[in-house]
Parts: C-alpha cells; structure tokens; sequence
C-alpha cells in the first residue's frame, strides 16, 4: 500500500493514516461519521444543507448548519495538510482526485476472487463491522448512508 496516500479504514473502528501516522479523529462522533460520509460518496458533491438535515435534523436550520461548520472545522483539522475536502458556502466534498486507500473498497475488490491469497488478505483486512461502535443510532436516516 503507497503511504503516501489517505488511508482510511472503515471496518472495525475508524481509523485514518497518512505517511504510516495515524492521525487524531475529529472531535466528536458526527464529525467522524461525516468524514466517513464525505469518503464513501466523494464521488458527489453534497449539499451542506442536505448534509446538515441529514445529522442534524433535529435541530433548527441555522443551527445544524453551524454544527455542520463546526464538523468540517474539526475535519480539517484533524487532516492538518493534507488536502482533500473541498468545500464552500454551499456544496462539501471529499476530493475524488485525492490520493485515497479505503479498505473497504479493497475488502469489496477481494472478495469475488477464489484463490486462498485474496481471501486471506480480504480477512485480514476485516477488523469488524463497518463504522463499528457508531450504531448510526442518532443518524435519523441509516438508509441514506
């Protein structure tokens, strides 16, 4: 795997590496599920009004778009220099030209092959359920994910 790269881990607990170093999570755990949100659709920009009725509906709009502020802040921050979330007063994304490793895509790509070497390394990369610990239980729509 190129270090040099983004890695995410999304089984088990949420982990994320650049260069070999693990680097802190953000804050709190909307923010580390946005940032797992942000990855897994980084094909597509998202709105940050949907995002923000999306993890914080249940607040006033003004409300959860400044909680939504806050989450990206503490994204950020946590990803120090690495650059790769995009966003403005309207749309975030996660850069889908950054260099990026995500283990679940690796896990995916592994799976459909039947020789024992895929299957060892797709086990290895399994670490547990995916977001593990999260639930998604204050996420009011699961089905969105």
């Amino acid at each position: 795997m190129n270090t040099s790269i983004l890695q995410v881990r999304l089984l088990g607990n949420l982990e994320v590496c650049f260069s070999d170093k693990k680097l802190p999570l953000p804050a709190t755990r909307k923010a580390q599920v946005l940032l797992a949100y942000l990855v897994l659709h980084r094909e597509q920009p998202q709105s940050r009004s949907r995002l923000a009725e999306l993890f914080w509906g249940d607040r006033p709009e003004e409300k959860a778009r400044r909680s939504l502020s806050t989450a990206i802040w503490s994204i950020h921050h946590c990803l120090a220099d690495i650059t790769c979330i995009r966003s403005d007063q309207d749309i975030v994304q996660f850069d889908p030209q950054a260099g990026l490793w995500l283990d679940i895509t690796e896990f995916e790509g592994l799976l459909p092959r039947d020789d024992f070497s895929s299957l060892q390394t797709a086990l290895a990369l399994y670490r547990g359920d995916f977001l593990d610990g999260f639930y998604l239980l204050f996420f009011p729509k699961k089905e969105n994910f």
